[in-house]
């Protein structure tokens, strides 16, 4: 299996290109961290849609804070058959 990690805020705007690299490079399994995103964000709702499997965890943020400030999220996307689970190892930040 070939990995992948990308450095990737805003990832609503760059999703073609994630995509599109995962391809080139014959990534099996990509790991996007600090992510600007949200638990029904629409770009890792249209990875699920495109059939890949997404275990994301988007960074907690308080109610008045917009996404702009909503730094440090994680996401692990296979695009291959791979099934990816989320695993509480009790860890805080």
């Amino acid at each position: 299996m070939n990995f992948g990690s990308l450095n990737i805020p805003l990832l609503n705007n760059k999703l073609n290109e994630v995509m599109e690299f995962s391809r080139d490079h014959c990534i099996n399994v990509l790991f996007l961290v600090r992510t600007w995103h949200d638990p029904d964000d629409v770009c890792i709702c249209r990875l699920r849609a495109c059939g890949f499997h997404v275990v994301d965890v988007p960074s907690p943020r308080a109610v008045s804070d917009t996404v702009a400030t909503n730094h440090g999220g994680i996401a692990a996307v296979a695009f291959t058959g791979a099934r990816l689970e989320l695993l509480d190892i009790s860890a805080t930040q």
